[in-house]
């Protein structure tokens, strides 16, 4: 049984109060690069490290390259450091992977991470990535989400298939009944839940559900 929780600290904005708070004591820490120094001044160590640290500061640099738990990668490459990351805890086959400093100035990097989310799906893991405001999943068969325990006031779904089939939103402000969602559109934006759990389930498709904070 998949029992195993990952966390993976990438290089964009990280809130060290919210990484600090998040961390359990029996989760498998991956540091990527410069997201190597946010564990840093946490005083975590991590599990495994890994990057081309051409972002991390040289102190870091010093500290990890020549380690036994880090993979140092080429800065001529074809995939991120965070894309390795992922594949690093694929390979653990965990049952959660949560992904931090995936958000930040960089949107190049912000719509690449969105695609470790889809790839993590495909491999039947189910992954977040999660900032100051927002807790990030991508979805093809149902989730519930607590009214108690969600992440923000809003939850927003928008198509991350060409074409989402079969939505169903039950305890929302807005219900959506066998709907429709295609890209382009965005009729799913700033829902809320209106009763003790949402359940948004999928008939066909990859629908990316987003609880969110003003």
């Amino acid at each position: 049984m998949k029992t195993e929780k990952i966390v993976i600290v990438a290089g964009g904005s990280v809130d060290s109060m919210l990484l600090g708070s998040f961390i359990e004591e029996n989760m498998y820490i991956i540091g990527a690069d410069k997201g190597l120094e946010s564990l840093e001044k946490l005083g975590i160590k991590p599990d495994y490290a890994l990057g081309d640290f051409d972002s991390a500061n040289e102190e870091i640099r010093l500290k990890y390259m020549n380690s036994k738990q880090t993979m140092v990668l080429n800065p001529m490459k074809d995939y991120t450091d965070t894309h390795v990351a992922l594949m690093h805890a694929l390979s653990r086959k965990p049952e959660t992977i949560y992904i931090f400093g995936a958000t930040g100035s960089r949107f190049d990097h912000m719509m690449g991470n969105l695609q470790l989310l889809y790839l993590a799906r495909l491999n039947n893991v189910e992954a977040y990535i999660i900032d100051t405001n927002n807790r990030i999943c991508i979805i093809n068969t149902e989730c519930f989400i607590s009214k108690e325990k969600q992440y923000g006031k809003y939850v927003s779904v928008m198509p991350f298939s060409h074409k989402v089939t079969g939505i169903n939103m039950k305890g929302f402000v807005y219900e959506l009944e066998d709907a429709v969602i295609s890209q382009g559109e965005t009729i799913g934006i700033s829902n809320e839940i209106r009763e003790e759990e949402g359940h948004i389930s999928v008939g066909e498709g990859y629908l990316i559900v987003m609880e969110t904070k003003d």
